[in-house]
């Protein structure tokens, strides 16, 4: 009798098997350990363009390499794959959390990516910033970030800023 037709693979399963594939930080050679291309991938929603631009000229002005939209994107590209690669190529996903960024579907997407990576890489990816947004109102719609520490942005970009940078030399 067959009994392997009608096993299934359990999410637990796979992630055990898939862990049983993968090469350990030891196994790899320094490069491969961190093949980031980008500090950061900035994901917020137009509304917020403002404070993403500078945010990306801030943390760009300390030497700090920033992927966002505006800066990666040309005319007839791809935005699914250049997203893609984006969120891929970066170390952390720097998410300007407000309301603006809760109606819409294309940063919650992104925000989706994030979480991901850092679920399967079991590490740090998400820093999240608010904007005009409380914890609580945060966390009441995205119940996965309400753990997170969070730092609202208003007037005091540079101290956001230097929070962003204490949080990958702290990586």
């Amino acid at each position: 009798m067959n009994h392997s037709a009608g096993m299934r693979l359990t999410a637990e399963g796979q992630r055990s098997s898939e862990l049983a594939l993968m090469p350990t930080a030891s196994e790899m050679s320094s490069d491969q350990v961190d093949r980031s291309e980008f500090d950061f991938f900035i994901s917020y929603a137009s509304e917020d363009r403002d404070v993403a631009e500078a945010m990306d000229t801030a943390l760009s002005a300390r030497g700090l390499n920033v992927w966002r939209d505006r800066g990666q994107l040309t005319i007839g590209d791809s935005l699914t794959a250049e997203i893609n690669n984006g969120l891929a190529a970066s170390r952390f996903g720097i998410v300007i959390l407000s309301r603006a960024f809760l109606r819409k579907n294309w940063p919650q997407a992104e925000l989706n990516a994030l979480q991901a990576r850092a679920i399967t890489e079991g590490k740090k990816v998400i820093l999240p910033i608010r904007r005009d947004l409380t914890h609580e109102e945060m966390s009441r719609h995205l119940p996965l970030l309400g753990d997170k520490l969070t730092i609202a942005i208003n007037e005091n970009l540079d101290e956001v800023v230097a929070e962003i940078e204490r949080a990958l030399n702290k990586r």
